[in-house]
């Protein structure tokens, strides 16, 4: 492998998931067309996924083996494939990608002939370098740039399909250079070859803002079918066709860059080169306030949903944002165990919207609880006062009923139960009564049954006394 591949962090692989490994394609025998190219997205997408879901050691092994390989490619030394690199090792249902392409599951058996293509079309491509700097951008920065079927294999079995990358192919999506976060929703309305070729070729630089400039011819063969670069004198046939792919992503609601071409004719070498301006499209950056975006993936999320931009805006107003991110994981989850939804922002809203209305009915209940526990502790404390004022007139009552004699016997009695430092009876007279009440709590046949209340049952006295 090579030496620039550098170990992703968690925020990058998080990002990777929702990613495709960026290679530039182009035929170089046979050809591929708009389907083939949307099936060979979702496959490299799934194979990504899916491969940093294998076992520890399983990933080991086929890196192992894809490092001796590579090396031995490179150093012109001819070696045999490693069995563990043959095996088809991604699979996904074939209702599935025929969803993702826009086909109905009767028509899932045309995929066979699409994925012929991918198998038999030999196509040179290249990686891109992650994070190169602007000037040093190149359309063959990385050191692999060889020729090669898309996938190498693949089969069907029952309701599945599996497939395996040759080796070359393989080590770039296990350390790749760069990712690209395209949007599947514009992957699977693409019209023509050349607009999702675009698409594909022009996003990938959008860390950079920039994508060339290249020789015009570069170009040609990128966006064509067959991958023939026609000689100068028909390059008209081109800019009609850059044209209408310029238009049809322009007029696309899912297409998340603007494109600006920039042609010119180098003095020194008269050749024309093109390069596009690459920026994100104004609706799929969410600013609030000072220009700062809040969650960018989600609202790109949503919009690549087929959610509209004013809608997806007035959603992140509306709701929290704990709720839509769970609404989203939800939704993940329910379309791996239905991918037949078929109008998912439909489906999103109304799942945002029904919780949202279960979120508030619950945070209603809550305040409301709240204020009667307030209430209740007050009410509490304020009758506990009550309560405590009434035991201590019980005692006062009893005490004044005793004669004098016995109401001093009393108080030597406590003032040498109690070891009270201080004299009990020089106290003033509610003090003296709470410490009296304190002891004769204990003492047996002082305070009749009645009188030893419980706060409970003093607060339903209460309310009794109240309703009266």
């Amino acid at each position: 492998m090579s030496n620039e591949a550098t170990a992703l962090t968690n925020s990058e692989l998080e990002h990777v998931r929702k990613s495709v490994f960026a290679i530039h394609i182009i035929p170089t025998s046979g050809s591929l067309n708009v389907q083939s190219r949307k099936i060979q997205v979702h496959l490299a997408k799934t194979a990504g996924e899916q491969y940093r879901k294998l076992p520890i050691e399983i990933r080991e092994q086929i890196e192992s083996a894809i490092t001796t390989y590579t090396e031995n490619f490179r150093n012109g030394v001819t070696s045999e494939t490693p069995a563990i690199l043959l095996q088809p090792r991604f699979s996904m249902p074939i209702k599935k990608l025929a969803e993702e392409i826009g086909y109905d599951v009767d028509s899932a058996r045309k995929l066979t002939a699409y994925l012929d293509q991918l198998q038999v079309t030999q196509v040179k491509f290249n990686a891109l370098m992650h994070n190169a700097a602007k000037t040093e951008e190149t359309v063959y920065p990385s050191e692999v740039n060889v020729v090669t079927s898309l996938i190498s294999s693949y089969m069907k079995s029952g309701k599945m399909i599996s497939w395996a990358y040759d080796p070359v192919i393989l080590s770039i999506m296990v350390n790749p250079r760069t990712y690209a976060q395209l949007n599947l929703n514009l992957v699977r309305n693409a019209r023509t070859y050349s607009a999702l070729a675009l698409y594909e070729n022009t996003k990938r630089f959008l860390h950079i803002e920039r994508a060339g400039p290249y020789d015009i011819k570069v170009w040609q063969a990128l966006l064509a079918e067959d991958g023939v670069v026609p000689d100068w004198e028909d390059a008209s046939e081109f800019r009609r066709k850059l044209r209408r792919a310029l238009a049809e992503l322009k007029a696309c609601e899912a297409c998340d860059i603007d494109l600006e071409p920039i042609e010119s004719r180098d003095p020194q070498t008269n050749k024309r080169t093109l390069e596009f301006i690459v920026s994100p499209r104004r609706q799929f950056v969410h600013d609030f306030g000072d220009n700062v975006p809040k969650n960018h993936d989600l609202f790109t999320w949503m919009i690549s949903l087929g959610i509209k931009e004013p809608k997806v805006r007035s959603m992140m107003d509306a709701y929290p944002e704990d709720l839509l991110m769970q609404k989203k994981e939800m939704f993940t989850r329910k379309i791996k165990s239905d991918p037949t939804i078929r109008n998912q922002a439909g489906w999103f809203i109304e799942a945002v919207q029904n919780d949202y209305v279960e979120h508030q009915n619950k945070l209603d209940r809550h305040r409301k609880q709240k204020e009667f526990e307030d209430k209740l502790t007050l009410e509490k404390q304020k009758l506990s006062d009550e309560f405590n004022k009434f035991q201590i007139n019980q005692v006062r009552l009893k005490y004044e009923a005793l004669d004098e004699g016995h109401q001093e016997d009393l108080m030597q009695e406590m003032q040498f139960n109690t070891m009270s430092k201080s004299n009990v009876i020089k106290m003033p007279e509610n003090l003296m009564l709470q410490k009296l009440y304190a002891y004769l709590k204990n003492k047996e046949g002082w305070l009749t049954e009645s009188y030893e209340l419980r706060l409970d049952d003093y607060i339903v006295f209460r309310s009794i006394e109240n309703q009266r």
